[in-house]
């Protein structure tokens, strides 16, 4: 079934496509969500229609966004927290306390926009992203001092912060550089461990065989010693037998 979508669907096609979908996918699913119209000459023109409505309402937005995005490019605000003796803050500043500054300023936003990750509890200078138009960027700048304090207050403060920062930095990198140097001592100790190993294990192999050359050697010697052992009892049992037959041989010759 061939329809003109009305709204982005994923895995289908984005706003103003036609798109041939199934006819139960589109019966049960697209069009009574109202995601989908059917194709027809009369849908088509009036897609087209509000596409163009949609164009001049999108550029419009764009515009408004820019006097915004350069409103707050010209202004900064600012408030204050209370800081007990310990500098822990009372309170906190919030996206909703944020939206009444700008209300104070001259610019009315709706809060939601805020993009506040969570409340700011301490002292300094903030850039609070602030969502007005996709192909607008733009911040919000914030400074928060003492009660009592000013701008320049809480720019020092940020410095501060920035210190304990820069601080925490350097010991993370020392201990990170000390935990890098640790590790590749105990590789080089692993290694010289294992090229010990590999000596010992070599040259208790190599004494191994030296051992069992050895052992071969004194069973061919024994063996050599017992064959001549056997052959000089073989000779002596010989040896009365010839003598008796040259003594008895000796008168005839007489």
């Amino acid at each position: 079934m061939k329809v003109i979508l009305t709204m982005d669907v994923a895995d289908v096609g984005s706003r103003g496509d036609r798109v041939d979908v199934a006819a139960g996918f589109a019966r049960n699913y697209l069009i009574p969500r109202r995601l989908a119209v059917h194709e027809t000459a009369g849908n088509l023109r009036a897609m087209e229609e509000e596409g163009k409505l949609t164009g001049v309402r999108d550029r419009k937005a764009k515009r408004e966004a820019e006097k915004v995005q350069a409103f707050l490019n010209e202004h900064e605000l600012f408030t204050t927290l209370k800081i007990g003796r310990e500098g822990k803050a009372f309170g906190a500043v919030t996206a909703k306390e944020i939206s009444i500054l700008l209300r104070r300023a001259g610019l009315e936003v709706d809060r939601r926009r805020i993009r506040l990750d969570s409340p700011i509890k301490r002292l300094g200078r903030f850039e609070i992203p602030f969502a007005i138009h996709a192909d607008v960027e733009t911040t919000i700048k914030v400074f928060v001092d003492r009660e009592g304090g000013t701008k320049e207050g809480a720019l020092a403060e940020q410095e501060v912060h920035n210190e304990k920062l820069r601080a925490l930095e350097e010991v993370a990198k020392a201990e990170a550089e000390a935990r890098a140097q640790r590790e590749k001592e105990a590789e080089e100790a692993a290694r010289v461990a294992i090229e010990k190993a590999q000596a010992r294990k070599a040259r208790e192999e190599e004494e191994a065989r030296a051992r069992e050359e050895a052992r071969k050697g004194q069973v061919l010697e024994d063996k050599k010693t017992a064959a001549d052992d056997a052959e000089a009892e073989s000779g002596a049992d010989e040896a009365p037998g010839e003598k008796e037959g040259s003594a008895e041989s000796a008168p005839e010759k007489a």
